[in-house]
C-alpha cells in the first residue's frame, strides 16, 4: 500500500466519490496478522457486507482464506424511517460509511434526541436503533486465514466478494515473530519479541503490556495503525507510554510516523516494565485496529542500498538484522520487494548502481550518467553529495521519497565543475521531485541533496534522458461494483520515459463471468485510454480481482525488437471527512457486479462524435435518468479528455429535481494535431462519470457510451443518432 500523486489530482473532480449507496466496504478486520504458519480466525466488520461468498487475499502468496459465516439478515422495512428522521444528521446519515458497535449506535441516535432536539418518538427511535444494531451485527464476517510456514513477511490486501460486488480491502500482515492478542482494559505478560494485535473498541480503554528486560538492552516498541488502516485517523489516534515497576513514566510516544507512535529505548535497569496503549483522546471504534511489534527489532525496513537491477538477489543488514531479497525479472521503477522483515521498498532499472554521497567531493570520482544512486538524511542539516558526470547534454534526474514512505521534502541543488549553481528545485505537493535537463552540457557536476524541513529519512534517485525508453501505468480508480446492465469507465494513464512514442496496447485479465470490457490502446499522441466496463444483464452477483497490463514493442537501430510489458498500479481515491482526497495505491483492481441498481443512469443526448480544432467548440447535453420517485443529485464529470481539448466546467452538481445538463468543449491550439492525426491510430474517446456523493471513490455509478474526438470538419458536430 502506497500513496500516490500526479495524474490523481487531476482526476479528483471527475472521479470523486463514485460509491453505490450499498457499496461494499470494509472499516476493521482483526487481528489485523498472524505469523507464518500460523492458521488465524479474522472478524471483518464494515457497511454493505450482507451476502459475503468468498475471501480473497492479493499480494505475496502463502496465505489462504476460507469465509467462515456472516451475519444475519436485516429488515430494510426500517430503511424509510431511518431516512425521514435521521438522514440529515451528520453523525447518524451514513451508516453503510461507519463501524460502530451497536451500543454505540444507540448512543448516537440518543444523542441525537437529547443533544440535538430531533423529533424522534419513542417507538421511531426503538426501531431506528433496533435496525443500526442488526446493521452492526450482519456488518460482521468471519474467516479462516492460513498462513505458509513459508510465506513472505510482508502486507496483502483482503476483499470480500459480496451480493453488492467486491469489498474495498483491509490490510493483513504476515509476521515472523510469534503474536498474541491484547486483553482490553487489561495486562497482559509478553515474552519479547513478540507482536501483539490489539483493538481499542471501548471509550477510554487502555491495554497494558508486562514484559521484562536486561539494563542497556536497546528496544523497540513500533504500533502500526495508521500504517495498515489509512482511514483511521477520523477516528483513532493512538499513543504508547512506558512505565517502570513502580508506575514511572519514562518515555512516551504521541505519534511518530504519521499519526503511529515509536518509541525506541535503552533499557535503564534490570527489571519489569510495563508498555500502555490508549487512544489520545481516550475514543473507542471497534476499527481501532493496531498491531504492535516490541523488542529488539528495527524500525526502519528500507534496505540501506535502495535500487537494483532486475532478476537481481539482494544481501543487505536491515538494522542488525542480515535480509535477503530477490528482484523479480520484470520489475520496474519503485517496487516493493519481499524480505524476512517486510516489504521494502527498491527502484529497480537496468542502469549501474552510481553508490551513495561522497565525504569528500572534490576527491572523489565521477560517476558517469546514467546511474542509480540513494542516500539517507540522518541528521537536520545534513547535506548529501554526489560527484557525477554526464556523458551527453540534456539529461536530468528524478529523485523518490513518497514511493518509499520516505518523509523528506528534499531541496536539490546542481553546481556545475566552476562550483557555480545550474538549477535548484524543491519538492511541492505530493510528486515526487523532477529535474529534467538539469545536466545541461557534457560534464562533471555536483549534485547536493538536503531536505526543505530539517527531516530525516531515506530517498534514491536516477538520471533520466538518457535514452533509456520505458514507461509505467496507472488505474484509476481501482475498480467498480456494477449492476447488470450497468456501465463504467476506468482510465488508464501512462508516463512514458526518455521519449518513448510506440503505442501502449492495454490488456485485462481476470474480468467475471458476465462482464465484458472494451480494452483501448494508448496511443503515441496521448497519455491516457479508457477502459470500458458492461455488465450482461444475467452476470452473476459477486465479481473478483482483474490486472491491467500495458505492451510495447521496441526497436534499436540493429533492427531488434524488445518487448516490454507493464502492470497498470490500481490508485483508489478515498475522499476523507474534510473533503480531502487520499490516492491509495492499491495491490490489484477489481471489478464487482451487485445487486443493488444505482440511483440514475447517465446517457449523451444525440451525438456520438465530435469535430474539434483550434477555436471549434460543441455542446454535449448529458441526461439523466431516475427510478420512479428517484430524486438522487449527481456530480457528472468528463473522464479521458484528449489533449488540447478544454471543458467549461470539470464537473457540475445536478440536483434532483433536474434531469439534464450540458457541458461546452473547445479545441486549443493544441488540438491542431488532431487535423493531421495518422488514421491508423485508435481514436481518442471521452466518457461523462456521474457520482452519488459519499467518502467512497472507489466505483463508478454509471457511465456515458463513448463519444470520438475526430479532426474539424464541416458543420461542427457529427450527429449519431
Amino acid at each position: 500500500m502506497k500513496r500516490t500523486s500526479g495524474l490523481i489530482l487531476a482526476l479528483t473532480a471527475a472521479l470523486a466519490p463514485m460509491a453505490l449507496a450499498q457499496n461494499p466496504r470494509i472499516a476493521a478486520l482483526y487481528p489485523a496478522g498472524a505469523q507464518a504458519g500460523k492458521t488465524v480466525e479474522i472478524a471483518i466488520r464494515g457497511g454493505g457486507l450482507a451476502g459475503a461468498k468468498r475471501v480473497v487475499v492479493n499480494g505475496a502468496a502463502g496465505v489462504k482464506a476460507e469465509l467462515m459465516g456472516s451475519g444475519a439478515a436485516v429488515d430494510d422495512t426500517i430503511r424509510p424511517l431511518f431516512n425521514a428522521k435521521c438522514v440529515t444528521c451528520h453523525e447518524a446519515r451514513s451508516p453503510d460509511n461507519r463501524t460502530m458497535s451497536p451500543e454505540q449506535w444507540a448512543a448516537t441516535v440518543d444523542r441525537m434526541i437529547t443533544a440535538r432536539g430531533a423529533d424522534i418518538k419513542k417507538d421511531d427511535r426503538d426501531k431506528v436503533v433496533s435496525w443500526l444494531q442488526a446493521r452492526a451485527r450482519a456488518g460482521q464476517v468471519t474467516a479462516k486465514l492460513t498462513v505458509a510456514a513459508d510465506a513472505p513477511p510482508g502486507l496483502r490486501e483482503v476483499r470480500l466478494i459480496t451480493e453488492q460486488g467486491v469489498s474495498s480491502p483491509f490490510l493483513f500482515e504476515v509476521s515472523g515473530l510469534p503474536e498474541q492478542l491484547a486483553l482490553p482494559n487489561a495486562s497482559l505478560n509478553v515474552t519479547l519479541p513478540a507482536v501483539i494485535n490489539g483493538a481499542l473498541t471501548q471509550s477510554a480503554q487502555r491495554d497494558r503490556f508486562v514484559f521484562s528486560a536486561k539494563k542497556g538492552e536497546g528496544l523497540t516498541f513500533n504500533l502500526k495503525a495508521y500504517r495498515i488502516n489509512e482511514q483511521c485517523p477520523m477516528f483513532f489516534n493512538p499513543v504508547l507510554y512506558l512505565y517502570d515497576s513502580k508506575g514511572k513514566e519514562l518515555t512516551k510516544s504521541l505519534g511518530k510516523l504519521e499519526i503511529d507512535p515509536i518509541v525506541e529505548w535503552i533499557c535503564p535497569a534490570d527489571g519489569e516494565y510495563t508498555l500502555l496503549v490508549r487512544d489520545l483522546l481516550w475514543k473507542g471504534n471497534p476499527a481501532s485496529i493496531y498491531r504492535l511489534a516490541m523488542g529488539n527489532l528495527p524500525t526502519d525496513t528500507t534496505l540501506p542500498n535502495l535500487v537494483a537491477r532486475p532478476g537481481s538477489n539482494i544481501s543487505a543488514l536491515m538494522g542488525n538484522v542480515p535480509v535477503e531479497a530477490r528482484v523479480a525479472r520484470d520489475a520496474a521503477g519503485v517496487t516493493m520487494v519481499p524480505t524476512m522483515l517486510g516489504d521494502t521498498p527498491v527502484l529497480v532499472r537496468d542502469l549501474p548502481d552510481g553508490g551513495g554521497p561522497v565525504d569528500a567531493v572534490e576527491l572523489a570520482t565521477a560517476v558517469s550518467l546514467p546511474a542509480m544512486f540513494s542516500g539517507r538524511l540522518t541528521g537536520e542539516n545534513q547535506v548529501d553529495r554526489f560527484r557525477v558526470r554526464a556523458l551527453k547534454p540534456g539529461m536530468g534526474l528524478e529523485l523518490y521519497t513518497k514511493r518509499l514512505g520516505s518523509p523528506l521534502r528534499p531541496r536539490v541543488t546542481i553546481k556545475d565543475a566552476k562550483d557555480a549553481v545550474v538549477q535548484t528545485r524543491v519538492m511541492d505537493g505530493d510528486d515526487e521531485l523532477r529535474m529534467p535537463g538539469c545536466f545541461p552540457k557534457e560534464g562533471e557536476y555536483v549534485v547536493e541533496v538536503r531536505d526543505s524541513a530539517a527531516t530525516t529519512g531515506a530517498y534514491c534517485w536516477e538520471t533520466i534522458g538518457a535514452g533509456i525508453p520505458d514507461f509505467s501505468l496507472t488505474v484509476t480508480p481501482d475498480g467498480a461494483n456494477l449492476a447488470p446492465g450497468r456501465r463504467a469507465a476506468l482510465l488508464v494513464r501512462a508516463t512514458r520515459r526518455e521519449a518513448l512514442q510506440e503505442p501502449i496496447v492495454l490488456t485485462l485479465k481476470g474480468l467475471p463471468e458476465g462482464v465484458k470490457a472494451e480494452v483501448g490502446v494508448i496511443p503515441p499522441d496521448d497519455d491516457k485510454a479508457l477502459i470500458l466496463i458492461t455488465v450482461d444483464d444475467k452476470a452473476a452477483l459477486g465479481g473478483g480481482t482483474i490486472t491491467v497490463e500495458g505492451t510495447t514493442q521496441l526497436t534499436d537501430s540493429q533492427g531488434n525488437v524488445k518487448t516490454l510489458k507493464r502492470q497498470a498500479r490500481p490508485i483508489e481515491l478515498y475522499r476523507t471527512q474534510n473533503n480531502n482526497v487520499r490516492p491509495i495505491e492499491r495491490s490489484a483492481a477489481f471489478i464487482g457486479v451487485a445487486r443493488e441498481e444505482p440511483p440514475f443512469g447517465l446517457s449523451v443526448l444525440g451525438v456520438e462524435s465530435l469535430d474539434l480544432g483550434p477555436g471549434k467548440t460543441a455542446t454535449v447535453t448529458i441526461k439523466i435518468s431516475r427510478p420512479t420517485n428517484g430524486r438522487s443529485d449527481v456530480v457528472i464529470s468528463p473522464l479521458g479528455l484528449p489533449p488540447g481539448i478544454t471543458i467549461n466546467q470539470g464537473a457540475i452538481y445536478v440536483p434532483g429535481n433536474k434531469d439534464e445538463v450540458s457541458f461546452t468543449l473547445r479545441g486549443t491550439d493544441g488540438s491542431r494535431y488532431l487535423g493531421t492525426r495518422d488514421p491508423k491510430l485508435p481514436p481518442l474517446k471521452l466518457v461523462f462519470v456521474g457520482t452519488t456523493g459519499g467518502r467512497n471513490a472507489d466505483a463508478p455509478t454509471d457511465s456515458t457510451a463513448p463519444i470520438t474526438i475526430t479532426a474539424p470538419r464541416e458543420g461542427g458536430i457529427k450527429i449519431g443518432r
